[in-house]
């Protein structure tokens, strides 16, 4: 029934037409994270959507809101590493983002590696 009144309510358009509704212009993250929850999507492919979520906005404002509600999103990731990982999508495709957060400047690799050892089971010492 729907599909019907939606066929009856659209003009002929080609077959490479893309269709625009509301959630085109929407900047509201949790929606978008909720819908690909809803859709079923593991959690490690949610940068690469998100990415490309920003990456298909239609002007720059909706661009500009998308970026600072994913960075946000992300622990307040700074601009720079969001655009870094939207040049590669752009390169690359959802394959070139990196998988992983990178670390901050005053994070050392040792510290990462080291840590779970001295807070786990290592209380001889």
């Amino acid at each position: 029934m729907f599909d019907d009144r939606l066929a009856a309510e659209l003009p002929e358009c080609s077959a490479d037409a893309i269709l625009l509704d509301e959630s085109s212009y929407s900047t509201d993250i949790h929606e978008f994270v909720q819908y690909l929850v809803n859709q079923g999507v593991a959690e490690t492919e949610f940068r690469p959507r998100l990415v490309q979520w920003v990456a298909d906005s239609l002007n720059q404002a909706i661009k500009k809101a998308r970026i600072k509600a994913v960075c946000k999103y992300y622990n307040n990731l700074p601009k720079r590493t969001f655009y870094n990982w939207l040049g590669s999508y752009y390169r690359g495709g959802k394959e070139a983002i990196p998988p992983e957060t990178p670390r901050k400047k005053s994070e050392h690799l040792l510290t990462q590696l080291w840590k779970p050892l001295f807070t786990g089971s290592s209380k001889g010492f």
